[in-house]
């Protein structure tokens, strides 16, 4: 059955989602994150300028049912911003000399117009939560779940959790997609990452409240929220009715594992030694270097790559060396003990001397002592 469920998982140092309480000098932040921060974040892994997210994905997202787990609700921070460099604040002052002509006492228009001004920063006050962590869930169309999971996997634009300070601190798309009949459901579907310091007994869930035929009033525990966006410009939105359940904590398993999917790796070329034109420049680089190792004159083997830039078929000349074994094996020892990415040792430089021929050295006697006591092994076995 096709996912209708896309799972994001917000958690980092600091998060900060925006409420109609926020105000310019005093920013404070919602106990959770709002629909608009969530379509915020998913306009930014597609891409979608702030122009051009009311035309598609507003209105998609608009429609989509959306729940918010409450795995670590967080400590809440003051912090101080400062906002603008040199902006022309008013002062308590007026110039003497304009005042001539002005009536008294002054209209509001008039001080206005005469009143000195400073250039100044603005100082604000904002809240943040602290080593807090959310399970959104986003219920709606097969195609456009994929599209969202393949978005928030690759995102065009960098992420955060609400302002630009607040980077995750575990990958948003963690979790996957998946078939759930309600988000109810879904959100109970994966372990909750509860820390130690956090011993409250229940998990809060708020969930998308919507009247049916039944309800002749609002319940009390519903309360309207105005984070569904019309428009991120200018700035529009609709309200949306939410409400709590509590479900207790030893009803999830607990999430021990601080990244349960595979660690994310830029990829890199890597060779390919079956590749028939890798085999023909191996050819010719041994030839280049007349069968020799480049390292110590002995009978060369094989070839060490000195960069991986263009490996699999399209190296040059110059990013291979011809080698013997002993010598490509103490490079590649030294190279993976320095945990060296795509330019490697190159066995001409004589910087790099020393340490090949010492760990030449090392090899041979560990391969003398293995070899000895492979033999006294096998005269053990024959006696």
């Amino acid at each position: 059955m096709e996912s209708n469920t896309l799972f994001l998982r917000l958690e980092g140092h600091l998060q900060a989602w925006g409420s109609h309480e926020s105000k310019l000098a005093i920013r404070r932040t919602q106990g959770f994150p709002s629909k608009s921060a969530i379509a915020g974040i998913l306009c930014a892994a597609l891409g979608i300028p702030r122009e051009n997210c009311s035309q598609k994905w507003l209105p998609t997202i608009a429609m989509m049912k959306m729940g918010v787990r409450i795995d670590r609700p967080g400590i809440r921070w003051w912090d101080y911003h400062t906002v603008g460099a040199g902006q022309n604040m008013p002062i308590a002052d007026y110039p003497a000399e304009k005042l001539e002509n002005i009536s008294k006492p002054l209209t509001e228009n008039e001080a206005n117009m005469v009143r000195k001004v400073k250039p100044v920063t603005m100082l604000t006050r904002r809240e943040y939560l602290s080593d807090a962590s959310f399970l959104v869930a986003l219920q709606g169309p097969a195609e456009i779940i994929k599209d969202l999971q393949q978005a928030i996997e690759s995102p065009k634009w960098q992420l955060f959790l609400g302002r630009k300070n607040c980077p995750p601190s575990r990958p948003i798309a963690e979790h996957g997609t998946g078939y759930f009949e309600s988000t109810v459901q879904a959100l109970a579907s994966l372990p909750i990452a509860k820390g130690q310091s956090y011993d409250d007994d229940d998990i809060v869930l708020w969930l998308d409240w919507e009247p049916n035929d039944h309800d002749e009033d609002i319940p009390d525990s519903v309360e309207q929220f105005y984070d569904v966006p019309v428009s991120f410009s200018p700035h529009v939105y609709k309200p949306r009715y939410v409400y709590p359940i509590s479900i207790p904590a030893t009803s999830f398993m607990e999430d021990t594992t601080p990244y349960p999917q595979r660690k994310w790796r830029p990829e890199r070329p890597r060779a390919n030694y079956q590749n028939s034109e890798y085999k023909q420049k191996r050819a010719q680089r041994l030839i280049f270097d007349h069968g020799l190792c480049v390292f110590c004159k002995s009978p060369a083997t094989t070839v060490q790559h000195i960069s991986y830039a263009h490996a699999g078929g399209d190296e040059s000349l110059d990013e291979l060396r011809s080698m013997c074994r002993l010598c490509h094996d103490a490079a590649t020892m030294l190279e993976y003990g320095a945990k060296m990415g795509m330019y490697r040792i190159d066995p001409c430089d004589p910087g790099w001397r020393e340490a090949l021929l010492a760990k030449r050295r090392k090899i041979v006697q560990f391969r003398s002592r293995e070899k000895r006591a492979e033999i006294m092994q096998r005269k053990a076995r024959e006696e």
